[in-house]
């Protein structure tokens, strides 16, 4: 479970995110077909970071079966990885956020 000032600034990250968007491209989409190309492909973005952490998650795991030793550069690359996935999720659900306003005008 997520602590509380954890979710805060999760939101902070979104609406910053939000308002960059908005700041480049204006308050709302010009469609729903160019809000769901918009989603489409921040959601791709964040498949393909999670992949490739996974694809890390499974190599640790082959490692560990065999007693090998726990590589400090798979670490590393995971962590960052997880960082890619934080950010494109903060995308993602700034892409969400800015065509949920911009319904609610």
């Amino acid at each position: 479970m997520i602590r509380d000032e954890i979710k805060k600034m999760v939101n902070d990250i979104i609406t910053n995110e939000k308002n960059n968007i908005i700041g480049k491209y204006g308050k709302g989409y010009n469609s729903d077909h160019e809000f769901y190309g918009v989603l489409k492909e921040e959601v791709e973005e964040l498949d393909e970071d999670v992949f490739y952490l996974k694809t890390h998650l499974s190599e640790l795991w082959d490692n560990i079966k065999q007693d090998d030793k726990i590589d400090n550069q798979t670490i590393t690359i995971m962590l960052s990885y997880c960082q890619m996935c934080m950010g494109e999720a903060a995308q993602v659900a700034a892409v969400l956020l800015r065509y949920f306003e911009g319904i609610q005008q």
